[in-house]
């Protein structure tokens, strides 16, 4: 059951994605941008943040 509305809710996800791109596609690459530099500061605070445990340990 689980999976069947898991299912569903990525194929709903997919197509408001894919009519966003459609419909908008200048927006949808400026969403897209903003999430990737998200992801990248995002992992660049992780690795800072391990790094300083590491050498914490030292």
């Amino acid at each position: 059951m689980l999976s069947m509305i898991r299912r569903i809710l990525l194929v709903l996800v997919l197509a408001f994605l894919l009519y966003a791109v459609i419909t908008n596609p200048d927006e949808a690459v400026d969403i897209g941008r903003a999430a990737w530099d998200l992801v990248r500061a995002g992992w660049s605070s992780l690795r800072e943040h391990i790094d300083q445990l590491v050498a914490a340990v030292r």
